[in-house]
């Protein structure tokens, strides 16, 4: 999600099997010292005084930058889609208004952006019939979530395709819960 080459390669190899898409899921998303970030982390790295600027920039390129240039690098394919949707998963950390925590502060800061890069992305790409919204597909039990989450993943997963199904043109740059509900920005 960060090299314009791995972009670019993904880019024909999906226009190689098709001419077209009418989804596109970013589903990207790193927190340090949990599994798949890649950044070597303790509780003291997450505390205020200990934070890193190195760790900052990975956690912003894959998940706030990413998912915009990911969708940048799709147009092409969307454009020539049906109805085309771009769901791009974001966190109730994501949320300035529910955010009440000192913890998680590159993940939940990058979040917020990718949130607002996708907005900006919804007025633009609304313009060509393109419906894109931010999911916060909840508290899953996953490597990230842990074990101690309440929601299974199947069930998160099952509501964000019934919520992509039915998306309206007037819910263009949305954020809502992966049930539908409004999320406070």
């Amino acid at each position: 999600m960060t090299r314009a080459e791995s972009l670019a390669a993904a880019y024909e190899q999906v226009a190689a099997a098709t001419d077209h898409l009418d989804i596109l899921i970013n589903n990207a998303g790193i927190l340090p010292g949990h599994p798949g970030s890649g950044i070597e982390d303790t509780q003291e790295t997450q505390k205020l005084g200990q934070l890193r600027y190195d760790d900052a920039m990975q956690v912003f390129g894959t998940n706030a930058v990413g998912p915009l240039l990911v969708t940048q690098q799709f147009l092409p394919l969307l454009k020539a889609g049906h109805k085309s949707r771009v769901v791009s998963l974001s966190s109730g950390l994501g949320s300035l208004e529910l955010k009440a925590s000192g913890s998680h502060y590159h993940y939940s800061a990058s979040k917020a952006a990718m949130n607002m890069y996708m907005r900006t992305l919804a007025a633009e790409a609304g313009h060509y019939g393109i419906i894109s919204i931010m999911v916060d597909p909840g508290w899953m039990r996953t490597d990230m979530g842990g074990t101690g989450a309440a929601l299974p993943a199947a069930d998160s997963a099952r509501g964000i395709i019934r919520l992509t199904d039915q998306l309206h043109a007037e819910e263009n740059g949305s954020f809502v819960t992966w049930q539908g509900k409004p999320v406070a920005w």
